[in-house]
């Protein structure tokens, strides 16, 4: 197997198969993209740390398909950190990795790992969110009309006292991120999603759809709520999407001039650390709360609601993000012992 040596700002790392492309014959190399995530670790890993993690693997060379491995994937090497968190209907805790440092970023990146897709909640308190969630999807409808879409959110939001950030997704769409603190399950924070949907709707009913039915959408933008559950993902900000371009975290002014997802590659996003540093360094500063928006809507979802342990066709890889599971009382009963305590295995490090 192919492997050079790529030195960077004084670093050195050994990368195998540097000038294989993302896709085929398409997209940046991996040492393109090694390079890439060491120059954007200080702004990545902040989003990383301390959380359950998935990842997209990069195509094989016998499918050329991306592979969305939602917990560590077999085989992985034990070098990497994991937490083991427990599953609804199994007796085993299932292992997730987690992204520490610079150094396992630049592992996962060399064995394959193209995005990373954190939960919204850390290790430490897996069924409080720290985040509210708006996936922005649309279906054939031009981009302006997106980044409209997410101002009127970030309006709707504001009204309610609660202050957001947008990112691009790598695809077509944008995320509106909005940072919790203190104690909030993950049941209320779908809801109070919803209740801003449901606005965002009265306000333009031509404009935004709630079928995730591509046929059944097209000119309009799916408002997703569903990353609100426990378990479900979205790719990291400044993460590589399999379209070879990257999350980006952006000022709301930026979306009041015509950009458009093909203007944040590598190269572009690199360029924007010095605005981009300020902007995150106040999303994780900000405290606010869901319960100006919760106080006349009580919940009747349980805080353990929530979908990590649905499985697709194998255990530890799925097409997407696995979907709703119930049965709350066994989750009660596993979370008891497990969830609050989740198992953390880094001996390997």
């Amino acid at each position: 197997m192919i492997q050079r040596r790529l030195e960077l700002d004084g670093h050195t790392i050994a990368v195998t198969e540097p000038d294989r492309r993302l896709c085929g014959d398409e997209g940046p190399t991996k040492m393109e993209v090694m390079a890439y995530y060491i120059k954007v670790a200080p702004r990545i890993l902040p989003f990383l740390h301390g959380r359950p993690t998935s990842t997209v693997l990069r195509p094989d060379q016998s499918t050329q398909e991306f592979r969305f491995a939602r917990t560590a994937p077999p085989g992985c090497p034990r070098r990497f950190a994991t937490y083991g968190l427990a599953c609804f209907g199994r007796p085993q805790l299932e292992r997730y990795l987690t992204v520490p440092d610079r150094g396992t970023l630049e592992a996962l990146v060399d064995y394959g790992c193209l995005s990373f897709h954190p939960w919204s909640s850390t290790v430490a308190a897996t069924l409080q969110p720290s985040q509210m969630v708006f996936n922005l999807d649309p279906e054939r409808i031009a981009f302006r009309e997106v980044r409209n879409a997410a101002l009127l959110l970030r309006d709707l939001l504001a009204a309610c006292g609660l202050t957001a950030w947008v990112k691009t997704s790598g695809g077509r769409g944008l995320h509106v991120l909005v940072p919790l603190s203190g104690s909030v399950s993950y049941g209320d924070t779908r809801l109070a999603a919803d209740s801003i949907v449901r606005r965002a709707i009265r306000r333009e009913p031509t404009l935004f759809s709630r079928d995730p039915r591509r046929a059944k959408r097209r000119g309009r933008i799916l408002l997703d709520t569903s990353r609100n559950d426990r378990g479900a993902t979205i790719v990291a900000p400044y993460a590589v999407a399999t379209s070879g371009l990257v999350s980006a975290l952006l000022a709301w002014d930026e979306l009041q001039q015509p950009i458009y997802p093909e203007d944040f590659d590598m190269d572009r996003v690199v360029a924007r650390e010095r605005a981009d540093l300020p902007n995150q360094a106040a999303f994780f500063a900000a405290e606010q709360s869901l319960e100006p928006l919760l106080r006349r809507k009580p919940s009747s979802r349980s805080p353990l609601d929530g979908r990590a342990c649905a499985h697709g066709k194998a255990d530890w890889l799925v097409g997407d993000t696995p979907a709703a599971v119930g049965d709350e009382a066994r989750w009660h009963r596993r979370s008891a012992t497990n969830d609050g305590n989740a198992e953390v295995d880094r001996a390997m490090l």
